[in-house]
Order: structure tokens, then sequence, then C-alpha cells
């Protein structure tokens, strides 16, 4: 055992020692294929050992366009990818080079793991005539407020378009409550374009949304976004109904915000009552994130507590309330039913005793 136990530590303590971190920079590069170009991107690597050896490689469906200033650095260090693009690319889409640096193993033999970290290029090859991508943002906001979006439109086509945009905002009933149109905008191939603006949310409704953009460019393309707006409201969602007759409770309150920023301080307090006595208790006071939930805990002393009572709630944040009534209940140790479970076994006892009276006094022959 004792044994095992070194072996598995010096076998830890070597395969720390052997494992480095190495990092390669730029990650991603987004390239535009145009017939014959010449691309030079500098790479700077990083590494925790300075006499560390390190094999540079490239790989992919165009890797054989690339030409690297070296092949093995030591350590730190530059290297340069030069690619030629080819004088044409019959898949259209995108297309991936990776390049990459990884360790070379130590001539000791040394137990230890080989890191490689891979830098990708993407080059994105037209389609033919008109074709483009579209992404919608749009992020959640309050009443009253401006909610800021963005439609993002490049050209993936080898032909320029005229691109319309239009904007559709529907409630949660699927009812058409606002539209926005931008000026046509004429786009080259490979060309990108974001179209900015703000919704104005007065008059609005709390609740979900969704939002719609449609860019026409000879094709019609649509791409939607869901979106909340908060009003300052945090609503109770769950309370604790029972607790046992056990001295010190935790009674629970759950709660869910309704507004689009942070409220720093929520806290409840509880009355529970009956026609003989009230009692009344407050929770900590707790941080809610925009549109999160939680749970305030309260404490509550039930060993003198019997039977059903009244509960209210209020929530209290921002100098704004949200109550809520409902009925609590006290869960007392029931001896009757403890006397009835102790008779039902000795019962039990008692069949099997006399079902079994044979085995257990066997017949002299």
């Amino acid at each position: 055992m004792k044994r095992g136990l070194v072996f598995l530590l010096l076998f830890l303590f070597f395969f720390v020692n052997n494992s480095s971190a190495l990092g390669i920079s730029p990650a991603v590069v987004n390239l535009d294929f145009k017939p014959g170009e010449k691309i030079e991107i500098d790479y700077k690597v990083s590494s925790d050992f300075s006499d560390q050896r390190i094999i540079v490689f490239t790989k992919g469906d165009l890797a054989e366009h690339v030409k690297l200033s070296t092949n093995e650095l030591t350590g730190s260090g530059m290297f340069r990818a030069t690619i030629t693009l080819p004088d044409s690319i019959d898949k259209p889409g995108p297309h991936t080079i990776s390049i990459g640096v990884e360790e070379a193993p130590n001539e000791g033999g040394a137990i230890g793991t080989l890191v490689r970290v891979i830098g990708v290029v993407k080059v994105f090859v037209p389609y033919p005539g008109k074709y483009a991508e579209a992404e919608l943002k749009i992020g959640d906001g309050n009443i009253d407020e401006n909610i800021p979006f963005e439609v993002y439109v490049v050209n993936r086509g080898r032909e320029d378009i005229n691109v319309d945009v239009n904007l559709l905002f529907i409630d949660g009933l699927g009812e058409r409550v606002g539209t926005m149109q931008f000026p046509s905008h004429l786009m080259a191939s490979g060309q990108e374009k974001t179209f900015k603006g703000t919704l104005n949310t007065e008059g609005y409704k709390p609740g979900n949304y969704m939002a719609e953009a449609y860019i026409n460019y000879g094709d019609e393309l649509m791409t939607n976004k869901s979106f909340r707006i908060g009003s300052l409201f945090v609503n109770i969602t769950n309370f604790t109904t029972e607790l046992k007759k056990e001295g010190i409770q935790r009674f629970s309150i759950d709660i869910e915000s309704m507004w689009n920023e942070n409220i720093k301080e929520v806290f409840a307090d509880v009355n529970i009552s009956n026609e003989f006595e009230s009692i009344t208790f407050r929770t900590p006071s707790e941080e809610l994130n925009a549109w999160n939930r939680k749970t305030l805990v309260g404490f509550l002393d039930t060993s003198t507590l019997e039977g059903e009572y009244k509960t209210e709630i209020t929530l209290n944040y921002l100098g704004e309330q949200t109550v809520t009534y409902g009925t609590f209940r006290i869960k007392e140790f029931n001896l009757i039913y403890l006397m009835i479970g102790i008779i039902i076994v000795l019962i039990g006892v008692i069949v099997f005793f006399v079902r079994n009276r044979k085995a257990f006094n066997p017949r002299k022959k």
C-alpha cells in the first residue's frame, strides 16, 4: 500500500513538472477569398520554458498554400505564416487552415504531456450570385426606456446587393406593437454593414417580446430574437406553508425579479397570526440580480405554536412592496398515530409466532 502511494506521488510530481502552458496569438483570423491574394500573419508563441523545443505546423484544406518562416522554435518566440491564395476555389463557403504549435518530445523520455495549441484562419469563398447572411442583436430593457438593437448584414455572394432592412416588434400575444425601417444600402461582395437603432418602450407593457428583422436584397432573409421588457416588480413565487413543532425552523420565500437592473436590497417582513396570537419576523436583506431568482430565509421558533395561522408576506425593495397572503400550519407529533403503528407491529409479531409455533415447539417422537 505504501509503495503504491509513493509511486503515485512520484508520478504526479514528474507529470506536473513536465507539463507546461503553451499559447499562440492571434487565435482566429477571418479572410475573404480574393484570387491570388498574398496575406502575411505574424504569430506570437508563449511557453513556460525557455529551452522547450516547439514544432510549428499547418493543416487544413488550404495548407499547401501556406509557407512558414520557421518549422521550429525554442521557448517563446515569433514566426510568420504567408498565405498565397489560389486563383480559384471551386467549393463556396468557409475553408479552414490550422496553424499551430506543439511541444517536441524530450530526449530523456520523461513522463509528461505534450501540449498542442492551434490558431485558425477562416477563408470565406463567396457563393455564386446574390447571397447574404444576417444576425439580429437586442437585449432586455425596462418600460419607458430606449432599448438598443443592431442588425448585422454581410454580403456572402459574388454580386453586389442593395439591402433593405425592416424590423417588426411583436408582443407576447402575437400582436404587432412597433415597426422600424432603414434606408436602402448598396453592399459590395464581402462587405459588412451594421444597422443600429433603438426601440422606445414608452407605452409598452411589461412582458416577453419578439423582434423580427427582414432583410431584402433581391431575395428575403429573416432573423429574429426574443427580449423582455421589465417593470420594477419582484414576484413572490412560493413560500413555506408547513413546519414541524421542533424549535427554531427555517421559513423560505422564493422570489423572482421582473426588473432589468440589479436590486441591491430585498427583504421580507412576515406575519403569522390566528385569533390568539400574532408573530412578526424579518428576513436578512439580499441582492437580487436582473431577471434573477432567489430564496429569502427567515427563522421562526415553532416550539409554542399550534394549529393553523394566516400568513402575510410583505416584500420590500427600492421603495416598492409586493404583498401576498396565505396559510401556515404547524405539523405536530401525533401520539395516536404512533400507538396505532405499535399495535399493528405487535399484531404482526403475534400472527407470525402463531403461524410458526410448530417450528418453535417441535413434538417429541
